[in-house]
């Protein structure tokens, strides 16, 4: 997992703000040969019991490989052992670690994967990413006419095509780290509902925003409580950063 971290502040935030968000990209082949990620032992009986329960190989390195990952986020950020963070999932679907130190807060978790990238994060507040490379062949009008708002359709009408798989996934993966913040599954209703836009100096609206990053062969969004700071690493460069609100 990446080691250098760079702050990325939040819009209400400040520098002196605890930075109390971290979020990770690695290469999924390059994680795997890590020996430590081999050895089940670190996982709780239920994630035991759901990873013997994934046929799939390429899933199942998927699984192993985001458990491990929030947990050395999690143990980076302050400075312990990552064997002593239990990974929890509350009856709401919201995804948390709890540390065996009792001084330490409950961790809110968010995992996404994409081919062979996998984006991690933890936080002390809900938070939701969402990643997804680019190389795919579709209709992306078509698919976008069904789910976008009319803006966003719009928008991708007058794209050139190279430009037009890397606008698509962002503002998809802009509504499925919306979704996934609060362990929420996007329903097609909320794909029309949601409607990133660009955040202004003028802004004076509260709440989540959003954070994207479009790099050569991926995009990455991040959605997040305004006041938090988020410390980042492992992104591909270069790396074209923007900060949204979703408009209901």
């Amino acid at each position: 997992m990446h080691s250098n971290f760079q702050t990325v502040f939040g819009l209400k935030a400040n520098q002196a703000a605890v930075k109390n968000s971290r979020l990770a990209v690695a290469n999924l082949e390059l994680l795997a040969q890590d020996s430590l990620i081999k050895d089940l032992n670190w996982l709780s009986e239920a994630e035991r019991v759901r990873y013997h329960s994934i046929s799939s190989v390429s899933r199942k390195r998927q699984y192993l490989a985001g458990h491990y990952s929030i947990r050395r986020l999690a143990s980076s950020m302050f400075q312990c052992s990552a064997s002593n963070w239990d990974y929890h999932q509350a009856a709401s679907n919201i995804r948390f670690l709890r540390s065996a130190l009792p001084e330490l807060p409950d961790l809110h978790v968010s995992i996404s994967h994409s081919g062979k990238w996998l984006a991690a994060a933890v936080s002390q507040s809900p938070i939701g990413i969402d990643i997804e490379g680019y190389g795919k062949s579709r209709n992306w009008l078509a698919i976008a006419r069904h789910i976008f708002s009319e803006d966003e359709i719009v928008h991708l009408e007058a794209c050139e095509s190279g430009e037009l798989e890397q606008y698509f996934y962002l503002y998809w993966t802009m509504k499925e780290s919306s979704a996934k913040q609060y362990g929420l599954g996007l329903k097609k209703h909320d794909t029309r509902r949601l409607r990133p836009v660009a955040l202004v100096e003028t802004d004076n609206r509260t709440g989540d925003i959003l954070h994207s990053w479009q790099c050569p062969e991926y995009v990455l969004s991040v959605s997040l409580d305004e006041k938090q700071n988020i410390e980042i690493g492992g992104l591909q460069l270069p790396a074209h950063h923007r900060m949204w609100r979703n408009l209901i």
